[in-house]
């Protein structure tokens, strides 16, 4: 049940555009760990590339981190920068997608903080996206508390895990 509704979260939040290049991808959603991804489908022939670098094999740069308030997937205006920044990374790499994961922290439910983690995910691709990255280009994910940047204990606010860390592949 948690599954379908994650699921239909994630399309009632995806832009248009973003929903129609899903067509040929593919969603997963891991209950036990309380992690969702998004896929959409690759152009191009990526026989080529490895799991850590561009199409030629270079290493990726380190992650960028886009940091939000407790509760909240708005992004702040300092953190505006970020966006840019991953779009010169991006398109001064050879890098074909920008994976963009939300987290949360452990304050309040871990299904809600798996839907805000999403939601961060997806403000951030908003954003890459209005600053002209294709969408076939873009793959979101939604960690919730289950992948955290600072172990803590539960109902502990740390800003270190209220964050959508962007990666290149």
């Amino acid at each position: 049940m948690l599954r379908h509704t994650i699921l239909a979260l994630c399309f009632a939040a995806l832009p248009t555009a973003i929903v129609a290049q899903m067509s040929g991808g593919m969603s997963s959603a891991d209950e036990s760990s309380g992690e969702m991804e998004m896929s959409q489908p690759m152009q191009g022939d990526v026989s080529s590339m490895d799991g850590e670098g561009g199409m030629d094999g270079m290493e990726a740069p380190d992650p960028l981190y886009v940091y939000f308030e407790t509760g909240s997937a708005k992004i702040s205006g300092d953190q505006e920068m970020v966006l840019d920044r991953t779009v010169r990374t991006f398109r001064d790499g050879d890098w074909i997608v920008i994976e963009v994961s939300g987290v949360a922290d452990t304050v309040g439910d871990p299904a809600q903080n798996l839907t805000l983690s999403l939601a961060r995910a997806q403000a951030v691709a908003n954003g890459l996206l209005a600053r002209g990255v294709d969408p076939v280009q873009l793959q979101i994910r939604a960690r919730g508390n289950s992948e955290l940047a600072v172990r803590t204990d539960d109902e502990t606010p740390e800003r270190q895990n209220r964050i959508a860390e962007i990666t290149w592949r």
